[in-house]
């Protein structure tokens, strides 16, 4: 609810300044607009003002979330463990102090990281203040009038079952589908069928469509029958694609989609490969925690090797295209790299104390590792409503693991 109101006054805000957002999310209009802002001042401004449509509702967020808290350490203690992230770890072959370890590490590199842009960016585009705050227009600078390309959707999903074959040996066989929206494949290796996932291809007006996709786990009806084995349950996963369709009548999808797409066919091959399955909706529930964004992880970066333009067979002017877009996807990571370790550290230091919340962590973070000007706990406190922060209170570092 909290998040949803801050939705609302972003999208008044908007409104006020004349950018409408035509059922488009209020982030990206927002985005674009500071972007295409060519004063520094006027960026900085407009920052300011969006920020704190977020920051004057950061206090009701962080109430909440700390009573959360507060109910998972006295959970945690009726179930004899020392701390909330005690009993997490549990799920996870590190102790305590390997992933504490681990996270100050990362920590401190990204710092140094997050720093070190900064001065590229206010090198770049004037900015005074919060750097960061500036990406938008920083990477219209690298962009720099280029054409970004988009891509054939069925070339991507090509792609990727060539790499699904090469790498691992599993074979794709199309099955019929009833609906043209869908494409439907098994994956076999040496002609025992490992799992099923279905391509839902939905059209989308808006401009960067992204993909996402959920691993249902272990199918709830029948799979096809496996080669000399009779029906049997499979593992089985749903990817939705968000694309456009040119016009030519072709379906595309932007380099970050592409990018999106390998990463959750990472974790349908991960459901595949394993040769043991837990009687749950999931199926991977003894599988360790950090290991859950390793292959996923892995998967994505076969949106930057050669072969990917080699087998779209793209023309020199989208070669040239495709290595802005990968430059532009490394520089998001990065700019966003700092927060995502924030958020890690944050979640796992409330949860492995018996009081304070997460004001007071985000403090000792600060006076540990310098975040002024670098981070801000408003900008980060939505985060940890993640999935991941819900389901495994203080595991979040097993984004940063993968």
């Amino acid at each position: 609810g909290v998040l949803d109101g801050i939705e609302d006054d972003r999208a008044a805000l908007l409104e006020r300044l004349g950018l409408r957002t035509r059922g488009a999310a209020p982030a990206a209009v927002f985005y674009r607009a500071v972007s295409m802002a060519a004063d520094p001042a006027t960026r900085g401004k407009l920052v300011h003002a969006w920020e704190a449509q977020r920051a004057r509702r950061t206090g009701p967020l962080l109430e909440q979330l700390d009573d959360v808290v507060r109910i998972r350490r006295t959970q945690a203690r009726a179930d004899g463990a020392a701390s909330v992230l005690d009993r997490t770890l549990r799920r996870s072959h590190l102790d305590e102090a390997r992933a504490a370890a681990f996270l100050d590490a990362y920590l401190e590199r990204a710092v140094d990281a997050a720093g070190r842009l900064a001065a590229r960016i206010r090198a770049a585009t004037g900015a005074a203040d919060h750097p960061l705050d500036h990406f938008g227009a920083y990477a219209r600078t690298v962009v720099d009038g280029a054409g970004l390309p988009t891509f054939s959707l069925e070339g991507c999903l090509d792609y990727l079952a060539a790499v699904t074959r090469d790498v691992f040996g599993i074979a794709f066989t199309p099955l019929p589908s009833s609906q043209p929206h869908e494409r439907v494949v098994v994956g076999a290796v040496d002609g025992r069928t490992v799992g099923v996932a279905t391509f839902d291809l939905w059209e989308t007006p808006h401009r960067g469509g992204r993909i996402t996709a959920v691993s249902a786990g272990l199918s709830g009806s029948t799979g096809p029958p496996a080669p000399h084995t009779g029906p049997t349950t499979l593992p089985a996963a749903g990817v939705l694609c968000r694309h456009k369709v040119d016009a030519r009548g072709e379906r595309v999808v932007s380099f970050e989609s592409v990018h999106s797409i390998l990463h959750e066919f990472g974790h349908v091959v991960n459901h595949w490969l394993l040769q043991r399955h837990t009687p749950s909706d999931v199926g991977l529930d003894y599988l360790p925690l950090e290991r859950i964004e390793d292959l996923s992880t892995w998967f994505e970066k076969w949106a930057y090797h050669p072969r990917f333009a080699e087998h779209l067979a793209l023309p020199l002017g989208d070669v040239g295209g495709l290595a802005v877009c990968a430059r532009v996807k490394r520089l998001e990571f990065l700019s966003a790299n700092l927060d995502r370790a924030v958020v890690a550290a944050l979640d796992f230091d409330v949860h492995r104390r018996g009081s304070g919340g997460f004001a007071d962590s985000f403090h000792r973070l600060d006076e540990r590792f310098g975040l002024a000007g670098l981070c801000r706990l408003s900008t980060v406190a939505g985060y940890l409503l993640w999935p991941l922060c819900r389901a495994y209170p203080g595991a979040n570092f097993a984004y940063l693991w993968g």
